[in-house]
């Protein structure tokens, strides 16, 4: 990751981008940039040198509470999210034992929160790791980096940007009396259709699939190592307990 964010730093240095690398931001002017910010990371986990995670929360299903159960902040919910994410999307319980080390140390590191409370309960849940995933030669500690220091969390704000623009429709979204795309509607169509052709292209090359679905949970076959082998794996979480929301 160290290595990746040392790439990340010259795509953004020779281009001449001083300044914190966001979707918000995308334009015509940097477009080529942001371009390779992206490829440099998905060159990355082609190469097997970093596995890709991404989370989806679909919102067509609301979560319901039981009538015994208090209703929790959208806050709260964001973090039972990243545990419940650190648990099953990385496959931890399946990672290798390494010979003649005694403890895997895991550093997660995570962009910034203002909740400190959230934070502080996040780092005690993902303490006890290792003892629900049975794996007692694992540590695990976390820790919060500043975005704007940290282009490895730059980047993913790109591929979250584009997901989000993607699977909402936003080029499809139209103003009274506006006709076709914007400009900015087009580029930011453009920059989302090379991601997720990307990310098509290392899912079928790393896992052989003939098809990708950017929001759909991956399969694991009969293997559930596959929670840690594949370079890429998707991962949609739906509320057991929920309504589905029509609109």
């Amino acid at each position: 990751m160290d290595r990746l964010d040392t790439r990340l730093r010259m795509v953004r240095s020779d281009d001449g981008i001083s300044g914190e690398i966001k979707w918000k931001s995308l334009s015509e002017a940097n477009y080529e940039c942001y371009i390779e910010f992206v490829d440099t990371l998905f060159e990355s986990i082609l190469s097997g040198e970093v596995k890709f995670r991404q989370m989806f929360l679909d919102r067509t299903f609301v979560w319901q509470p039981k009538r015994d159960q208090a209703e929790i902040t959208d806050i709260e919910s964001q973090f039972k999210l990243y545990y419940q994410f650190l648990k099953h999307a990385f496959g931890l319980k399946y990672l290798p034992r390494a010979a003649g080390v005694d403890q895997i140390e895991l550093l997660v590191r995570l962009d910034n929160h203002s909740s400190q409370p959230n934070k502080e309960k996040l780092v005690d849940f993902c303490a006890t790791l290792p003892r629900i995933l049975e794996r007692h030669d694992v540590r695990v500690s976390v820790s919060f980096l500043n975005s704007k220091k940290a282009p490895r969390i730059q980047v993913w704000d790109l591929l979250i940007g584009a997901a989000g623009s993607h699977g909402n429709r936003m080029h499809l979204k139209r103003s009274d009396g506006q006709r076709g795309m914007t400009k900015k509607q087009k580029l930011r169509d453009n920059f989302c259709k090379h991601v997720y052709q990307s990310l098509k292209n290392i899912d079928a090359q790393t896992r052989g699939s003939k098809a990708f679905n950017w929001f759909e949970t991956t399969g694991l076959g009969t293997n559930f190592a596959n929670f840690y082998e594949p370079n890429l794996r998707i991962r949609k979480f739906i509320p057991k307990q929920h309504l589905v929301d029509a609109g």
